[in-house]
């Protein structure tokens, strides 16, 4: 099958020595003078990694590179005729020639040898050639050969590994895991349809579940393909809460030697071909893929620097094509070379993959004469309807997307999951990926809550469609409806469902707080299925939480993943891997680009001009001509910038949980540009998510903040008239605005303090300059400078955009109390409101790292610091291996409350709890209909806490519950709660409330229970009854 020809290379002192070896004849200790490569980088390894990263066009470049190695083997004459005369011997044998390179130390190892020119044809790569094979031969081996090939089909072990980034300083960038997977099972799946592979993923490659994953194939693994980080000294793996875990190579040698069957490792990893740092100096320290070949696996594949996914792709399809058709390995990694060099974009792609054998020879690993059984049609069990499905490709969520796979496959005890976010975070797009991961024997319905509700009977649709999927699975039979109404067949069905996997997902949650009979049946028969225990399992998508289903459930029982706008890093992770020739532009450069394209397509699109163009003067006006390509919408020119529209955009698609911004000063107009810019490059540093939408931004769905377009009085003067500025102000709020700033000395006029009012009452947030003096919702707050002005306005919309549920006054409020010395502190402010947004989501309960960082929707590199230091201050406390714990939190003090016995909560101790659920409250971490849906619950408890909520925040109340625990308290306690929130909300009742709370009060004076009441209560009562009217 092959004609061997060894060649040694060993470096030694000032010289290398050469040898040569096949059945014609050998040339041995040959000395050579070291090559000189003259490059700008150390090393030549380093200029390979370096232009594959950046993906630099360098094709005659690498024929000179090649060209050094050719003259330091090729140059001795003897060798080149050996060369000559084993080549024509196997071509007159009719097979390949096998070139097998010995390298050594580590530093002769690492030059690029797949890069050397063919002797023959000296314009054409060696490995490249039709007749030839270049490998790289182990220096070691222990364990027999074992050359038999195996029948089909051929047992892949898929292992793919990105964990979280839980360290802001790991250079590692994280990918779409999932993504990657569909895309190489795609590419797999003909394979495996036709019985030729089976392919068993592990995506969460623990040290234990490899184990498993390696016990439980019954005819063993043939192949180990790892796709995920590594870097020299060993593979990335995963700990149990999901953080790294570097795995040593001969580690993990150790474990591959577990498999018996084990013929061919493909490394994807980052420089797996690679040795350490300091190899040089320490001949014992291998790369990975050596020490895999001397201890666990003849036939090794790794890779000499980072290959892009693109090109994995490639490699992938081509060369596990040619694996199951019958081709030798070496044949089959240079058809997917060959697959790679003819993309088109004549990088030097194809050279990043090696072949390391061990003493056989990289033939063949499936017996082409062998029938292959094609395994059983696979079952779908997945439908869909009214769904609006996107292309399957975003960024990040890698994190969340395994929180809902988990859950939807039963894996964790919850039963709920609901999905919140701002409009177009991708929220049904999550979902819709989750449900094509679920394995097979998983039915699942997709259905949105507009459809079920347009029909006559919304619980009957969902009872038809639900019966459907249960018959389509097989598992059991399901009740038929008969006689049966809708909600009584529901119920019946609830009982097959316990018995069935299956996922229920319902879009268009919102839907299901309206007031309505529909809406509420359905959120009732939804309810019932978080009820049962079983394998159900449902999910919800929504812009905000739903306590109608939430507030029954225990701790643990609901689990909630919140999305938010991308942030400039998880950008730039998609670019480093799939875009490299945008890597040539720094990182901050690119970063003032992202205001300006919000969409994946304009990258793309950037990347393939930089890749004909290379990088120019003329890169910013690309941008804008890319930009303005997406943003126009008609020949009309785009709006003048920064204040010169006439006309207030009112129509604006802009979420709620956007920052809206106005600024107008004799320093601003005309630079709405650079102030988006500054924006966007401001929240990139800090980590907050989203971008600056201004005026060429078509796409604001996705920002962190937008910047109003109106006509201001400094566009035609620098000292406008005060009434003009005042009359701009006003526009702007009845704009939406949430943060103002102007650049303008009012002096003491009473109608800019009447605005300054109008402003808090309305949670806008005014920023005035006056000269010196700053002042921010009507106080004074600093003195210093228009650039301190930017500056404030600046932590402003970040603080507001991190924590969207603040009030103006919070975020004036923290600025100043963390203010250092009087100047402004961005880090801290930001440190205190993500904090405070970890605490409250630890207030219902511990949570793992990986639940916790789905309920937050922050990143694990922000996320695990801030632990870290709650920690320290003991604030938090980690109760397991990534659990973590508030120990002050609500969810223990209720706990401590409870009389396990009656149920009941000690009446005297609750009154601790009352400041810190109305602190909760204040900080808007309760829906509108939560107080409702815990009133509901019939639990005495939260009975207790919905009015405490009410209390706190009168907005939310309902008449309903405290007019019913005036009347009908369970204790004195509720009763108490009852009358002080009525207190609370008594000016926002309506005429008919009010003369309901009046019937209320004279009832609990004259009820026979009206004995018991406390002088408190009593005092409330009189109170009460004093501030009623008469009402007829």
């Amino acid at each position: 099958m092959f004609e061997p020809f060894d060649i040694s290379v060993l470096g030694a002192g000032k010289h290398v020595w050469v040898s040569a070896q096949s059945r014609q004849g050998s040339v041995f200790g040959v000395a050579r003078r070291p090559p000189e490569w003259r490059l700008d980088t150390e090393s030549v390894a380093e200029w390979l990694t370096a232009n594959v990263r950046q993906a630099h066009q360098v094709g005659d470049r690498a024929l000179e590179v090649g060209q050094v190695l050719h003259d330091l083997v090729f140059g001795e004459p003897a060798i080149a005729n050996l060369l000559a005369q084993t080549r024509g011997v196997a071509a007159a044998d009719g097979v390949q020639l096998l070139v097998r390179v010995l390298a050594a130390p580590q530093e002769v190892s690492s030059w690029p040898w797949e890069l050397m020119p063919d002797p023959q044809q000296p314009n054409r790569f060696l490995t490249m050639a039709r007749d030839v094979h270049l490998v790289r031969a182990g220096r070691s081996r222990t364990y027999p050969v074992r050359e038999a090939t195996v029948d089909p089909p051929l047992n892949v072990l898929l292992v793919m590994s990105s964990p979280l980034i839980a360290d802001p300083n790991e250079t590692e960038t994280p990918f779409d895991l999932w993504a990657e997977k569909r895309s190489l099972l795609s590419t797999l799946q003909p394979l495996v349809d036709r019985g030729l592979l089976n392919v068993v993923v592990e995506d969460r490659p623990t040290i234990e579940r490899l184990r498993e994953r390696m016990c439980a194939e019954r005819r063993g693994f043939h192949v180990v393909h790892y796709l995920g980080h590594a870097n020299p000294y060993g593979l990335r793996l995963q700990q149990r809460g999901g953080r790294g875990l570097l795995v040593r190579s001969q580690d993990f040698a150790m474990l591959l030697q577990q498999m018996p069957d084990l013929r061919l490792a493909v490394f994807a990893g980052c420089e797996t071909a690679r040795a350490p740092a300091g190899a040089h100096d320490a001949p014992d320290r291998y790369s990975t893929a050596d020490v895999c070949v001397r201890d666990a696996c003849p036939m090794v594949v790794g890779m000499q620097a980072v290959l892009p996914f693109g090109t994995e792709r490639i490699f992938t399809k081509f060369f596990y094509e040619a694996l199951t058709g019958g081709q030798t390995v070496a044949q089959a990694l240079r058809l997917a070379r060959h697959a790679i060099a003819d993309d088109g974009a004549r990088l030097l792609n194809w050279a990043v993959p090696s072949l390391f054998v061990g003493g056989s020879e990289p033939g063949q690993l499936m017996n082409p004469a062998a029938r292959a059984t094609p395994p059983p049609p696979r079952r779908h069990l997945a439908l869909k309807l009214g769904i609006r499905q996107r292309e399957l490709r975003f960024i990040a969520r890698l994190s969340q997307i395994r929180e809902a796979v988990d859950m939807l496959s039963g894996h964790t005890s919850s039963r709920l999951l609901v999905v919140i976010g701002p409009p177009e975070t991708g929220k049904t797009s999550l979902l819709d990926r989750a449900i094509e991961e679920l394995d097979e024997g998983i039915a699942s319905l997709f259905i949105s809550a507009k459809r079920l509700l347009s029909a006559e009977d919304p619980v009957l649709e969902l009872a038809k469609v639900v019966a459907e999927r249960i018959d389509a699975s097989g598992y059991v039979t399901p009740a038929r409806q008969g006689k049966l109404d809708s909600d009584a067949w529901w119920e019946r069905l609830l009982e097959d469902l316990a018995r069935v996997p299956f996922a229920l997902v319902i879009d268009d949650g919102d839907l299901l707080r309206r007031p309505t009979g529909a809406s509420e049946r359905l959120a009732h028969a939804l309810g019932l299925i978080t009820m049962r225990r079983g394998s159900a399992r449902l999910a919800v998508i929504a812009t905000d939480e739903l306590s109608v289903l939430t507030a029954p459930l225990g701790p643990g029982e609901a689990r909630t993943i919140r999305l938010q706008a991308l942030s400039w890093d998880e950008v730039w992770q998609w670019i480093r891997r799939n875009l490299p020739v945008l890597t040539r532009i720094k990182k901050a450069e690119l970063c003032g680009y992202y205001a300006k394209l919000p969409h994946l397509e304009q990258w793309e699109r950037l990347a393939e001009e930089i890749m004909d163009r290379g990088i120019t003067d003329e890169v910013p006006d690309l941008v804008r001509q890319i930009a303005g390509s997406v943003t126009a919408t008609g020949p009309e020119a785009a709006p003048p910038l920064f204040g010169d529209s006439a006309v207030p955009d009112m129509e604006s698609p802009v979420s709620p949980h956007v920052v809206r911004v106005a600024v107008a000063g004799p320093h601003t107009v005309r630079k709405a540009e650079q102030f988006v810019e500054r924006m966007t490059r401001a929240a990139a540093e800090n980590n907050v998510a989203g971008r600056m939408a201004g005026v060429s931004s078509s796409d604001r769905s996705l920002s962190l903040a937008e910047l109003l377009v109106l006509r201001t009085p400094f566009y035609d003067s620098p000292t406008p008239l005060a009434d003009d500025v005042i009359a701009w102000v006003n526009q702007v709020l009845d704009a939406g605005a949430n943060v103002i700033m102007v650049d303008y000395d009012f002096g003491a006029s009473a109608q800019w303090a009447e605005i300054v009012e109008r402003a808090a009452a309305q949670n806008r947030l005014v920023i005035e300059v006056s000269g010196d003096v700053l002042t921010v919702g009507g106080a004074p707050l600093a003195a210093d400078g228009s650039e301190t002005a930017e500056a404030l306005l600046e932590a402003a919309i970040l603080v507001w955009a991190t924590d969207r549920n603040l009030k103006a006054q919070d975020v004036r409020q923290v600025l100043v109390e963390t203010a250092s010395d009087g100047q402004l502190n961005l880090e801290a402010a930001l440190f205190h409101v993500r904090a405070q947004l970890l605490l409250d989501a630890l207030e219902w309960g511990p949570l793992e790292l990986d639940a916790l960082l789905a309920e937050t929707g922050m990143k694990a590199g922000l996320v695990v610091p801030l632990l870290e230091r709650l920690r320290t201050a003991r604030k938090i406390k980690k109760v397991g291996v990534e659990r973590y714990e508030n120990p002050e939190s609500l969810h223990s003090a209720y706990k401590r409350l409870c009389v396990q016995q009656l149920g009941r909560v000690n009446e005297a101790e609750f009154r601790k709890l009352d400041a810190r659920v109305g602190a909760l409250a204040r900080r808007r971490r309760f829906t509108s209909d939560e107080p409702r849906a815990l009133w509901n619950t019939g639990d005495d408890g939260r009975r207790l806490i919905a009015l405490v909520i009410t209390k706190a925040r009168p907005d939310l109340g309902n008449p309903d519950i405290v007019i019913d625990g005036i009347t009908e308290p369970r204790s004195p306690l509720e009763q108490l709660l009852a009358l002080e929130a009525a207190d609370e909300m008594l000016e926002q009742l309506s005429t008919h409330d009010r003369a309901r709370l009046r019937v209320a009060l004279r009832a609990a004076q004259s009820h026979s229970r009206s004995m018991e009441l406390s002088d408190t209560r009593s005092d409330l009562v009189s109170r009460l009854a004093d501030r009623l009217p008469e009402v007829a």
